[in-house]
């Protein structure tokens, strides 16, 4: 999973380096997210992602992790499904036809060079965000105008729904498919989701 929950907290990704880090004494709590009783560091989501990490493991070992992973981004995006989901936070539902709804722990970057990464002293919570668009152009456009112009550019045009709650819930049709940090994982529905603050202790660097 490119050691993104690592590189967040500023520890190295160098085998020595980390283990010179891990005998000292400087400990941070940080949240995680869980989701049916699933604890994940960085990422969840439902929808086209699952059918891209099942493609990728598939691929990856006669192609390696670049390929395989560049291959099923084609695939997910040139078979593209739209599915009905519920999302009710706070008491309040709101029903989507889309194909991808993507959750991170803490507010999270998408545009590029740092898309998916955590909001440097961003909002605290999970950050939920739904894809809106109707045909799977449209869905690439809004691909291409998030990575290229942001998030905030795709959510002014009325393509991108997205909240950061601390709580909520999805509900939708079928066996409840989840990819959970980059693993794929069967856990039925509804999906309850919770962030739970500070509830893992971390040797890292200091937060400053």
């Amino acid at each position: 999973t490119l050691n993104h929950f690592a590189r967040d907290l500023g520890i190295s990704t160098v085998a020595a380096e980390a283990v010179e880090l891990a005998v000292r004494p400087e400990i941070r709590q940080v949240d995680v997210g869980v989701v049916n009783g699933r604890v994940f560091l960085n990422t969840s989501s439902v929808g086209g992602y699952v059918r891209y990490v099942r493609t990728r493991e598939r691929l990856e070992h006669h192609l390696g992790y670049g390929l395989a992973s560049l291959l099923a981004g084609v695939r997910m995006m040139t078979s593209v499904r739209r599915m009905g989901v519920e999302i009710e936070v706070k008491g309040r539902t709101k029903i989507f036809r889309t194909p991808l709804v993507f959750l991170g722990v803490g507010e999270r970057e998408l545009k590029f060079p740092v898309l998916g990464r955590r909001v440097p002293d961003g909002r605290r919570g999970l950050h939920v965000m739904v894809v809106k668009g109707r045909s799977r152009l449209h869905l690439v456009a809004i691909g291409m105008t998030a990575i290229l112009r942001g998030l905030d550019a795709v959510s002014r045009a009325g393509h991108f729904d997205d909240i950061i709650a601390d709580r909520l819930r999805i509900d939708m049709k079928g066996a409840g498919w989840v990819a959970v940090d980059g693993e794929v994982a069967l856990l039925g529905t509804p999906l309850d989701y919770e962030l739970r603050s500070g509830a893992l202790s971390v040797v890292c660097p200091p937060a400053s």
